[in-house]
Order: C-alpha cells, then structure tokens, then sequence
C-alpha cells in the first residue's frame, strides 16, 4: 500500500500544479500538504492504524483535488477524480468507496457519521486554530473574490 501513496502523492502534486487554476491561493498543494501534516499528527495521537490510516491520507491527498473543475461540487469531483485513479491502482471496491466517502465528509454542513470522517474534517480546518490563522483566511478571501467574484467589507 504505501507505493500506492508514493503514487497518489505524485499525481495529486502533479494535478495541482499544472491544472489547478492560479486563482486558488488558498485550496492549492500548500493547503493539501497542511492537511495531511494534520492528519498524521491526529491518526498517531489516536492510534489509527492499518487501511483505516492509509484511507485517510489517500482522502487528504484527494479532498481539494475536484477544484480543477470548478468549486461547485468540488468535493463530489474530487471523490470521482480519486476513485478513477484508485480503480486504475487496483484498489478494492469497498475501499475506494471509503476513501469517497471520507472526501464527501470535508464538504461544509456534511453531517458526521463516524470517527475517520471527523478526523478529515478536523485536519481540514486545523487552520483556525493555527499560529498562522490570519494569514490562511486572508489566503481563503482573496481566493473567494478572485474565484467567485465576492467582495468583503474590512467587517466582513
């Protein structure tokens, strides 16, 4: 399994940088790579092991990747993008189907179902508790106007 890691590794950096649209600044390779530090920080503090790890971090490479098509419903891409990958890696059924679902868990207002969801969804905010918050939700609103047209107000 952990070739198929150094695999999804690759083609998720690879993703990123050349097809994810420059006006990411905030849902790009630096935030994947911060939610997987987070993730392997909280599967050792909670003693996660085995396919239930490995499905986390194949999750957390995944999760953002759906933004190469747009931000609407990128987290549904995002899970079809892993799974074409993962089916063409071999990866039984049952498995690709929890990774899948594991990506569903980050999209907001997702109701939690288990232990592994709340874990991916922790590890992708672990930016509000982070010395760098500011910095992150600067990131996150310049991204938002560049990419949805929105505007903030300095109260916003």
């Amino acid at each position: 399994m952990e070739n198929v890691l150094v695999e999804v590794e690759k083609y998720v950096s690879s993703l990123l940088r050349n097809e994810l649209p420059h006006t990411f600044v905030y849902h790009n390779l630096g935030h994947t790579l911060r939610v997987i530090k987070s993730l392997k920080e909280l599967i050792e503090s909670e003693k996660t092991k085995g396919k239930d790890a490995e499905n986390l971090l194949i999750a957390g490479w995944f999760h953002d990747v759906g933004y190469i098509k747009g931000c609407e419903n990128h987290e549904e891409n995002s899970a079809k993008i892993a799974a074409e990958f993962l089916e063409n890696k071999n990866l039984e059924n049952e498995r690709i189907n929890n990774i899948k679902n594991l990506i569903l868990a980050t999209k907001m207002g997702y109701e939690l179902k288990n232990k592994l969801e709340g874990l991916i969804r922790d590890a992708d905010c672990a930016h509000v508790s982070s010395k760098n918050y500011n910095d992150y939700t600067a990131l996150l609103k310049k991204e938002l106007e560049l990419t949805q047209g929105k505007k903030f107000t300095k109260n916003d």
